[in-house]
């Protein structure tokens, strides 16, 4: 995860934040997404959440 972490000050931002701009998931919306605990972890870092309406 650490790699990930690293790339944070460089990624593509929109308004301050890579979600959806420059790190995006699919399927959406990001609780469909069938992702690892870590997986999760790095997509969270970015700004996505995983909670379930």
């Amino acid at each position: 995860m650490a790699p990930a972490k690293a790339l944070s000050d460089i990624m593509a931002k929109e308004a301050g934040k890579a979600v959806d701009f420059g790190v995006s998931l699919q399927p959406t919306p990001a609780w469909k997404a069938d992702l690892t605990e870590d997986q999760r972890l790095i997509f969270s870092h970015f700004g996505y959440e995983f909670v379930r309406w």
